[in-house]
């Protein structure tokens, strides 16, 4: 059985899944496809924020089978694979949108998430995660596997979608904490459409 564990920006299960819920310094938007529609506005907001909208949770679990036989050294690694992303969003225009690429076996040419910070003063993206060429799999007005629970105040208003990928996209920003300026970024691509990490080793680059 999976367990639960809180490690502050997000629930870390047993399996390597990571549910995420936000922080208490740092909160979760998402893009789809240009199809939101919110209202972050401002000089304050970062250029990517504009009509993101709220993320209430995400899921994700990438996955490369390892073995390492007693005695050798070296490990004996099987391909990469990506569970389907499931996010929770609000019922919106973007939340129509999934449901006819769903309808209509369509690609959506892309999906972004933001983990935003007020960094001195502006709503600063502090790591995004970018998925392309992925397709809807599942549209749902209510809680859904693997995120059955009873339903509670607000959930009305919300919904479950669930998408594959081909290619992911994982970057983190670093910044001064006290000036807000930036520091350098770290970048991780994931390809399933041609296999491997991006660069060899996992270290990212700059």
């Amino acid at each position: 059985m999976t367990t639960l564990t809180n490690i502050g920006t997000g629930v870390l299960s047993g399996d390597g899944a990571q549910v995420s819920l936000g922080s208490k310094t740092s909160k979760l938007y998402i893009q789809i496809a240009d199809q939101c529609n919110g209202t972050l506005t401002g000089a304050g907001v970062a250029k990517e924020l504009v009509k993101a909208e709220p993320l209430y949770a995400y899921y994700e679990r990438v996955n490369r089978p390892v073995s390492a036989p007693r005695g050798i050294n070296a490990f004996n690694s099987g391909a990469i694979t990506a569970d389907p992303v499931w996010i929770r969003i609000e019922r919106t225009l973007a939340g129509i949108y999934l449901e006819d690429v769903l309808n209509d076996g369509n690609i959506i040419k892309d999906i972004k998430m933001y983990r935003v910070s007020d960094l001195a003063g502006k709503l600063t993206i502090i790591e995004s995660i970018e998925w392309t060429t992925c397709y809807n799999e599942v549209y749902s007005n209510y809680p859904v596997l693997p995120f059955t629970s009873p339903l509670e105040e607000g959930d009305a208003d919300m919904m479950w979608a669930s998408f594959s990928f081909l290619q992911r996209k994982h970057t983190v920003f670093a910044f001064d904490p006290v000036k807000g300026t930036g520091m350098g970024q770290k970048v991780s691509e994931l390809k399933l459409d041609v296999g491997g990490l991006d660069p060899a080793g996992g270290k990212g680059k700059k």
